[in-house]
């Protein structure tokens, strides 16, 4: 879809589909379709899977921001929590449109961000992502040249979490 000028809008959990037998993805609700950098097409997607630029309202839906609410997505997938929902989220005492504008859009922060430590997860709130996020960083090489985690750099190894102390 992407390589054909096309993005999807609203990539979220209702809208994909994974046969775990042999791995093929479906996308349904395929009205939410439309060419990249159409402004008068479309959706702009579910508030807690839109790329931060489309909830602060400074961008419209495109291929990048769909490769963002994949992020989030696989990000729920593998560590069953949402990735910019920490101790900031737990400090919002009414999680109306402005609070959800502040976390998701203006003042968005990873919650094992490396260099701000101000959404880090909570124990006892947030135990899914501290439990499961020990498990993924050694992965990350795989996607990489050599699939091997030793051959990555430094500050790409950081990034994938050894600079948080997660062990590979």
């Amino acid at each position: 879809m992407h390589s054909k000028g096309l993005c999807y809008r609203d990539i979220s959990f209702g809208n994909l589909f994974l046969d775990p037998a042999n791995g093929e993805i479906l996308i349904c609700d395929n009205d939410n379709v439309a060419i990249d950098g159409n402004p008068g097409t479309g959706i702009l997607g579910t508030p807690r899977f839109m790329a931060p630029e489309v909830v602060r309202g400074g961008s419209l839906p495109s291929i990048q921001t769909d490769l963002f609410s994949l992020a989030v997505l696989l990000f729920y997938l593998f560590l069953v929590h949402h990735p910019l929902e920490g101790k900031k989220e737990l400090a919002i005492h009414s999680f109306d449109l402005p609070a959800m504008t502040r976390l998701y859009g203006t003042d968005p922060v990873f919650i094992f961000d490396p260099r701000d430590h101000s959404n880090r997860p909570v124990p006892g709130c947030h135990d899914n992502a501290l439990v499961n996020w020990p498990l993924y960083p050694s992965f990350c090489g795989i996607f990489s040249p050599g699939h091997s985690p030793a051959a990555l750099p430094i500050r790409r190894m950081a990034a994938c979490g050894k600079a948080n102390g997660a062990r590979p």
